[in-house]
């Protein structure tokens, strides 16, 4: 007698049991059938929403980069600024004779007053000191008559300088110029009430900490608490410091509208996602909604709890990534050399709309096509099986009457 094959004998068991119940192995093809479709649309639905949470981690970096063309370029106009008040700072300190003059002379005899200024031409920035008392009230400025002398042949020279650099920026509001002796050199011009709050500002900043030593470090960012200074919108500063033998005397400024960040991130922000911009502290500097809402202290104490602390160092240390919250996800990308961090968040149930909107209506059809052939097989299962019974049932009355004994005569 000839082998079997190996899947012989498990047909042979299935059949018998697959003709018995065939309304139930019906039901069980069909819903094998539907497990496996479930599994492949599950599997899609997860590619979709990684795929989502990566081109808006490509939006979030394309925004980050755009940022960073915008302040580097200011980066590179401050460094030829700084450049150039160093060389003239160098030239009158060498050369005594360059730097006296009568304007200068007329300044110097004023220095006592609580506020004087330096003349210049209407055309160039309007030049303003603090008195000699004022300049010592504020911890970390400090008034020479030599230093006093050459701040003020360099403030000649800024200036002019000023109002022709401010011309060439579209995205500045203001250029200033401040020295350690007291001087407030600004393009627009700011009111003489502002002096000495914002000299205050630049002896309180961290510009005064920084070693001429380390060239890397001379470019920062610092930000005055809204309406404080110079308006009453908060304003992103961007600023360098100037030195004359490792001596700091003083700080170029560019001062950048607030709006300006904050119109370019409504404009290309989603409108399911929270776009924004936080510093080394977690203080928000600009956001994607339509207008600023300043908040005190650390941005990211508004987000729902995550999984793990969530901290701005490490963000910085992570440089960029996506972050799984307990009731969405964070993005993030730092901006390389100005400690700002751009980040995203969206809720998972805004994720789950998005991804909801690319599923494959294929799966649908497939899911209701199974349906409707499951429906069809049992119902002409049902057709058959009736059939047979009564097939079954019509034969056994014929054997029935074939055995009935015939009458005899």
């Amino acid at each position: 007698m000839p082998q079997q094959p190996p899947s012989a004998a498990p047909s042979r068991l299935l059949l018998p049991f697959a003709c018995a119940r065939p309304r139930r192995t019906v039901v069980l093809c069909f819903l094998a059938a539907f497990a496996i479709t479930l599994v492949l649309a599950g599997r899609q639905y997860y590619q979709l929403q990684q795929h989502e949470l990566e081109v808006r981690e490509h939006n979030l970096q394309l925004q980050a980069l755009a940022i960073e063309t915008l302040i580097f370029s200011g980066k590179s106009q401050l460094q030829f600024l700084r450049h150039l008040a160093e060389r003239v700072l160098i030239e009158g300190h060498s050369q005594p004779s360059m730097r006296q003059n009568d304007a200068i002379a007329a300044a110097m005899r004023n220095s006592q007053q609580p506020l004087w200024g330096l003349p210049v031409p209407k055309s160039d920035a309007p030049v303003r000191a603090l008195g000699d008392a004022l300049v010592a009230s504020i911890p970390g400025l400090s008034r020479e008559p030599q230093q006093l002398v050459e701040d003020l042949h360099l403030s000649r020279a800024m200036s002019q300088v000023l109002p022709a650099q401010f011309q060439g920026e579209t995205n500045l509001s203001r250029i200033l110029f401040l020295t350690t002796s007291g001087i407030v050199i600004a393009y627009p011009a700011v009111r003489d009430a502002q002096l000495e709050p914002i000299l205050r500002k630049l002896a309180s900043s961290p510009l005064m900490q920084l070693n001429r030593a380390n060239i890397e470090d001379l470019d920062i960012v610092f930000f005055p608490l809204p309406g404080s200074n110079l308006g009453s919108m908060p304003h992103l500063l961007l600023s360098t410091p100037v030195y004359l033998n490792a001596v700091m005397r003083g700080a170029v400024i560019y001062d950048v509208p607030q709006t300006k960040l904050q119109n370019y991130l409504y404009q290309t922000t989603e409108s399911d996602e929270l776009h924004t911009l936080i510093d080394e502290d977690g203080s928000l500097v600009a956001s994607s909604d339509q207008s600023f809402k300043p908040f005190q202290g650390n941005w990211l104490n508004t987000l729902p709890t995550a999984r793990k602390r969530l901290s701005v160092p490490m963000l910085f240390q992570r440089d960029h990534g996506t972050l799984n919250l307990e009731q969405g996800y964070l993005q993030f990308r730092e901006l390389q050399g100005i400690d700002l961090i751009l980040t995203n968040y969206i809720s998972a149930s805004d994720l789950r709309a998005a991804v909801n909107a690319q599923i494959d209506f294929l799966f649908l059809g497939v899911w209701a096509l199974l349906g409707l052939l499951m429906f069809l097989t049992l119902y002409i299962v049902d057709r058959l099986f009736k059939g047979q019974l009564r097939l079954n049932r019509q034969l056994r009355e014929m054997g029935w009457l074939g055995r009935r004994p015939h009458p005899t005569g």
